[in-house]
């Protein structure tokens, strides 16, 4: 550190002249220089940074613009061509009518170049001008059609010039809902360009589309401007990793500056086109948008330095007259250095000196007189405060080392109690006791303490105990107000997290003295955990309950039920009840549900038996997907399984099978069409989880605390007794049920333990 401050003191020697006329010279210049700089600099920074802005905002109008004209470009082929695709011809697969449809929409928009028919198995079964039997099934445009999806506008080279294309695809579904093939639809490359048109901005801006590979395939204005053939450049149908805008995913978009395929640097914005997994970007040369800024900054330059010159003459002049009269003072600092008091400054001689100078000139000779008479009187006295001085420092040294000790052992005290209050394991917090013995702010917490609740410890202490207990601030009295010195009460109350979200506690709230006066001290243990575990037994011994009773009414129902259905069946078939016969159906119906209902009712029962065997989870779901499969279908709903490598469980199949139906199904019924429910396996420590993940609109908190009632149920024609099951079924198997939900969906995972 020396080393570096003898350094620096050397170079500020080195650049700063030493004397005195030569630092107001080159302080002068300095004044002038440095504000100048200073100036040119910050206004450099904000009008490149302003001409920057103005650039990506222009940019950013421009993309979004032909952004939305693409959009509503592909989407109007889009809806044009999907109608194309539900045309009877297409849906009877009535190959003499889809040619005549293909060529009256090949006549009434001439952008497309032929429309070609696909059968299932990805050959070209129909086309105008496209070759018949060429095999596209591994396209992905023809995967997408396979499950439902259209394609719109899809950049790619085709499979007999290839040459680049943008492709559009529309499944065909026959009357009964099977997959007939799709219908592809050719556009040349080129086409893209009429709708993308150009910018505008500038000399060098343009926009231009890129697909998700990152390959340009709009052609650049320079090659329109200067006549090249596109194909030629590299900015043209080729990939270039090193060049163009750094384009991670479709999913964001960016404002950036970096070097185009010309190798020129450029200011650029980019937007992702999800609906077209393309991606749009706008840029303009920089140089182009910086350069008047540039231009600016020299001729600001010119001028300063034009001032500068002005003002070197001035400082020479200044100079003159304020080095004389400080030359008499330094030959007159020189007589006093050396006991010489007889030395005095002529007036005559400092007349043209500026008058602080003089009125300082005439100052030092009446302090010369001064310190003549006052220099023996000083040594006298000087000699005096030494003695006394001395016993002074003598005493304080005395007290100082008396203090030393009394403040070590403090200190070791002090540690001792930090050390046992940092390490508790319960939440203990400090708080100082207004005059009315109210609790005010906390003066001391620790770190489990702010672990509880959420906050720093710089946080909580600026905060009181009506800012955290939940009975305090509802308006309830505190209890210490109850309590003298050193008295106590343990209590059960609800602290309020930084989050807002309330944890239950037990307290154990003490006035106890501190420096002279008493202080709220509470020891505070997180119950959470606890009342879960009350609440869940509670929860187990209803459903447990509930089972048994089914289990000893069970019998007794279905017989006296067995019995009617039985009479009802009988009566339905004579003749003369041929007329009710849609009564007697609704009856033996409805007894067939309620015979379902009780069949779920045993399913409560703790004691009913269990087939566990060592069989795969895995190996369950894939047998009853199809089934789920149909139902989500039906539903307009879409089921995607997710089976990671997870080891064999102690499982009863039937019951497995009946939990996932009834967690699956009621994924189901909580969205709307068009979504998707997940089912997920995966191991997690030494559990295996299933996870069944819904995109529904979640669960109200008022109602997540009833799941697994029985009878409890929000649906119209419900039971309530799904879920209750699914609990019982987790209880036999030693797993355990969790929901967690929000906006976006609810997802339950059933964890169960592997050994």
């Amino acid at each position: 550190m020396a080393s570096l401050k003898q350094r620096l003191s050397k170079a500020i020697q080195y650049i700063i002249p030493a004397s005195l006329e030569g630092r107001l010279r080159w302080g002068s210049v300095m004044l002038v220089l440095v504000p100048s700089l200073l100036f040119i600099m910050f206004f450099a920074v904000y009008e490149l940074a302003n001409k920057r802005q103005e650039a990506y905002d222009r940019l950013e109008q421009t993309v979004n613009f032909r952004r939305d004209t693409l959009i509503s470009w592909a989407k109007n082929k889009g809806v044009k061509f999907q109608m194309l695709a539900g045309t009877q011809n297409a849906r009877n697969l009535d190959l003499a009518g889809m040619k005549i449809d293909f060529e009256a929409a090949l006549e009434a928009d001439e952008k497309f170049s032929d429309f070609i028919f696909v059968n299932r198995d990805g050959k070209v079964e129909l086309a105008i001008n496209y070759p018949l039997n060429i095999d596209v099934a591994d396209s992905a445009y023809f995967q997408r059609a396979l499950v439902g999806l259209p394609t719109l506008a899809e950049p790619g080279t085709s499979q007999v010039d290839g040459e680049w294309r943008l492709i559009f695809t529309a499944p065909v579904y026959g009357f009964k809902g099977e997959f007939q093939g799709a219908i592809l639809g050719i556009m040349p490359i080129a086409a893209i360009d009429d709708v993308l048109g150009t910018m505008g901005f500038g000399k060098t801006g343009e926009t231009y589309l890129m697909d998700n590979n990152g390959i340009r395939f709009t052609v650049p204005r320079f090659a329109k401007e200067e006549n090249l053939d596109p194909s030629a450049t590299v900015c043209y149908l080729k990939k270039d990793e090193m060049r163009g805008p750094p384009i991670s995913s479709l999913t964001s978009s960016g404002i950036t500056s970096y070097i185009n395929c010309r190798d020129q640097q450029v200011i650029g914005v980019y937007y992702p086109i999800k609906e077209l997994n393309w991606v749009i970007v706008g840029e303009i040369v920089e140089s182009e948008i910086l350069e008047p800024v540039y231009t600016l900054i020299v001729s600001m330059i010119v001028m300063f330095l034009c001032v500068l010159l002005v003002v070197l003459p001035l400082t020479v002049m200044l100079t003159k007259t304020i080095k004389r009269p400080l030359a008499y003072l330094l030959l007159g600092s020189e007589s006093l250095k050396n006991r010489d008091y007889s030395y005095r400054i002529n007036n005559d001689d400092i007349a043209n000196a500026p008058k602080d100078l003089r009125q300082l000139c005439s100052t030092f000779n009446q302090m010369t007189a001064i310190v003549a008479d006052r220099g023996n009187y000083l040594e006298e006295q000087i000699s005096q405060r030494t003695e006394a001085l001395k016993r002074a420092v003598n005493n304080l040294q005395q007290q100082i080392h008396f203090r030393r000790k009394t403040e070590l052992l403090l200190l070791q005290n002090e540690e001792k109690y930090r050390m046992l209050f940092a390490a508790a394991s319960d939440a203990i917090l400090i708080a100082e006791l207004c005059p009315d013995g109210t609790p005010g702010k906390f003066i001391e917490v620790n770190e489990k303490a702010c672990e509880l609740l959420g906050y720093s410890k710089n946080e909580l202490l600026e905060l009181t105990p009506y800012d955290i207990v939940a009975n305090l601030r509802a308006g309830a009295k505190p209890v210490v107000l109850k309590l003298n010195s050193y008295q106590n009460t343990i209590l059960e109350d609800s602290y309020i997290k930084k989050s807002g979200e309330l944890v239950s506690v037990e307290v154990n709230v003490h006035k106890i003295p501190l420096n002279g006066r008493d202080v709220y001290f509470a020891i505070a243990r997180d119950s959470t955990l606890r009342k879960k575990m009350e609440q869940e037994m509670a929860r187990l011994e209803r459903l447990n309950l509930i089972g048994e009773m089914a289990a000893g009414i069970g019998h007794e129902v279905r017989n006296p039920m067995t019995t009617v259905r039985g009479f009802l069946q009988l009566l339905g078939k004579r003749k003369e009840n041929y007329d009710n016969a849609e009564y007697f159906k609704v009856m033996i119906e409805e007894l067939d549900r309620a015979n379902g209902i009780i069949t779920e009712f045993l399913s409560l029962a703790k004691n009913k038996s269990v087939d566990l065997k060592m069989r795969s989870l895995n190996d369950i779901i894939s047998a009853i997907y199809p089934l789920v499969k149909a139902d989500g279908m039906l539903a307009n709903q879409q089921i995607i399984v997710e089976t990671g490598a997870i080891p064999e469980l102690l499982l009863d199949e039937k019951e497995i099978r009946q939990l996932i139906l009834n967690l699956v199904r009621n994924g189901l019924e909580a969205m709307p069409p068009k979504k998707r429910l997940k089912i997920k396996t995966y191991t997690e420590g030494d559990e295996v989880v299933l996870a069944v993940q819904d995109e529904g609109s979640g669960i109200p908190d008022e109602l997540l605390a009833k799941l697994g009632t029985p009878f409890f149920t929000t649906k119209e024609k419900g039971t309530g007794l799904g879920l209750a099951v699914c609990y019982s079924i987790a209880n036999r198997h030693k797993a355990t049920i969790i929901p967690e939900t929000g906006p976006k969906g609810t997802t339950f995972y059933v964890r169960f333990k592997t050994s």
